[in-house]
């Protein structure tokens, strides 16, 4: 099937509008692209009168994203099957251990959160929904890419190695390389303070009826000397959610077997 480039050019110019919360301009735009100037003017112009884009600033004449798409985002989270399994178990869980919890997708190269519950008791102010992050920076993005298809893994480290790393396999990379084996191993992925030293977080990928990682859930909480059975139990009933929720999905295997 070809591509309808219009269509294509249309999502890559909000999807890098959706990055700059401050405005971003027309040059910036086509430059940042690589886009034709008048394509892109023409592209924004038609966004611009069906409120999907408007000005931060009239007089810098900087986009940020409209209500158009942001009612579009609502209907998502409303309709998406992901969501609807998996949060009313989510706040059940953060109620009880006065956590923070997330469900995210990936969205291409990138981490993108679509959910989110604090607890009342909850001591930390983190991520908001509708975030990107890359996916390498962020724990549930690290297991999304444990649990990709092997070409898939293959053209998202490599791409991640080219473009974020320079094409070094440096420490950090290697890093990245182990988590993803440690994760695949375990079936879940644990950041015991390496992003925040503050932080403790814990990430399940769930799967889908192709057997795929459609997505991933993730909680976050003061790091405080976690006590082992508290850590265990967490463990335990974050699997049973992350199960629980690909089976909804219809993945008809384990989702979630620890191999250690």
């Amino acid at each position: 099937m070809a591509i309808n480039k219009s269509a294509e050019k249309t999502l890559k110019i909000l999807e890098l509008i959706a990055k700059y919360p401050e405005g971003i301009t027309l040059s910036e735009i086509y430059k940042a692209l690589d886009m034709p100037k008048a394509s892109v003017y023409d592209i924004l112009q038609a966004l611009y009168k069906e409120d999907a884009i408007y000005y931060k600033d009239p007089r810098q004449k900087n986009y940020v994203i409209g209500s158009k798409v942001f009612a579009i985002g609502q209907a998502y989270t409303k309709n998406s099957n992901f969501i609807n399994f998996a949060s009313p178990y989510l706040r059940k869980f953060a109620d009880k251990y006065g956590v923070t919890v997330f469900a995210c997708k990936r969205l291409g190269d990138k981490l993108v959160f679509i959910y989110k519950y604090e607890a009342p008791n909850t001591k930390i102010q983190t991520t908001d929904v509708g975030l990107q992050q890359p996916l390498y920076e962020n724990i549930a993005g690290r297991a999304l890419l444990a649990f990709a298809s092997p070409e898939r893994q293959e053209e998202l480290l490599s791409s991640i190695l080219r473009n974020d790393f320079g094409g070094i396999k440096n420490i950090y990379y290697e890093d990245l390389l182990n988590d993803i084996a440690n994760i695949k191993e375990a079936g879940y992925g644990v950041d015991d303070g390496k992003s925040l030293s503050y932080m403790y977080s814990l990430t399940m990928p769930v799967f889908n009826h192709e057997g795929k990682a459609s997505g991933a859930i993730l909680f976050s909480r003061v790091k405080d000397n976690e006590d082992e059975r508290i850590v265990e139990a967490e463990i335990k009933e974050f699997k049973d959610i992350a199960s629980f929720v690909s089976a909804k999905q219809g993945y008809k295997g384990d989702a979630n077997v620890s191999r250690r």
